[in-house]
C-alpha cells in the first residue's frame, strides 16, 4: 500500500559535509562552513546541483532545505534562480525552508521574501494526495451540511488580514508521562471563538497578528 504523502529528506543531514563528520562537537563550526562554501555565486551551481543530485539520486523528490545551502542572510536573486532552476530540472519539491530566521523584524522579513521567491507552497502541487490522507486520518465536530457555508465564507477571507496565533504552553491543559503536551481544547476553542467574534479586541489582549505583520 503506496504512502499519500511524499517523503522529504532534510538537507541539514549534510551539515558536517564541508568539514567531515567527526571535525567538531559543536553545531556552530559546521554551519558557518557551509555558508561559507554555498554562498559564493561563482560555485553555487555547482556545489547546489550536487546537492540535489545526492537527494534525488537517493530516492527522495521533495526537499526541506537547510539556510546553510540557501541562506536569506546572502542570497541574491541569482541564487534564488539558480536553485529554482536546479529544482525543476531534479524534479524535487521544496516543501520548506529551515533555520535561524535572525532576532529582528528585518531579519524575519528577509526569511519570509526568500520562502516567496523559492515558491515554497510548490507542495500544493500534491494537493490531491495530501487531501486523501487529510480525509483519512482528520476529525472534527463541524457537522457535514455547514460545509458549503463555511466555504462560501472562505471565499470572502482576505488572507493578508487572517489572524495567527500559536497555542502554545499557556494553551496546555497538562503533560503526559513522557512530558509531552496534551492540549487545554476547551480553552483553545473560546481563542479561536474570541478571535472570530471580536478580532479587534483578541488583537489587543493577547497581542496576536495578521500573516501580513507575522510573514
Amino acid at each position: 500500500m503506496s504512502s499519500p504523502f511524499a517523503l522529504s529528506f532534510m538537507s541539514a543531514n549534510y551539515v558536517a559535509r564541508e568539514l567531515g563528520y567527526g571535525a567538531s562537537d559543536e553545531w556552530g563550526p559546521f554551519d558557518d562552513a557551509t555558508n561559507a562554501a554555498f554562498e559564493p555565486l561563482e560555485t553555487f551551481e555547482a556545489r547546489f546541483d550536487l546537492l540535489l543530485t545526492a537527494i534525488a539520486g537517493a530516492g527522495f523528490d521533495a526537499i526541506d532545505l537547510w539556510f546553510g545551502h540557501l541562506n536569506w542572510r546572502w542570497a541574491t536573486p541569482d541564487h534564488v534562480g539558480i536553485a529554482r532552476e536546479a529544482l525543476v530540472r531534479h524534479d524535487v519539491d521544496l516543501v520548506s525552508l529551515a533555520g535561524s530566521i535572525g532576532t529582528t523584524a528585518a531579519d524575519v522579513e528577509a526569511a519570509c521574501r526568500l520562502a516567496n521567491q523559492l515558491d515554497v507552497g510548490a507542495v500544493l502541487r500534491h494537493f490531491s494526495s495530501l487531501a486523501s490522507a487529510v480525509e483519512s486520518s482528520v476529525r472534527t465536530d463541524i457537522p457535514l451540511n455547514r460545509a458549503p457555508d463555511l466555504m462560501r465564507l472562505a471565499a470572502g477571507v482576505d488572507t493578508k488580514e487572517t489572524l495567527t496565533e500559536t497555542f502554545g504552553p499557556p494553551y496546555f491543559a497538562g503533560r503526559r508521562a513522557d512530558r509531552f503536551p496534551y492540549p487545554n481544547v476547551k480553552k483553545i476553542q473560546a481563542a479561536v471563538r474570541d478571535a472570530i467574534l471580536h478580532p479587534e479586541l483578541a488583537k489587543a489582549r493577547r497581542g496576536i497578528a495578521s500573516t501580513s505583520q507575522s510573514c
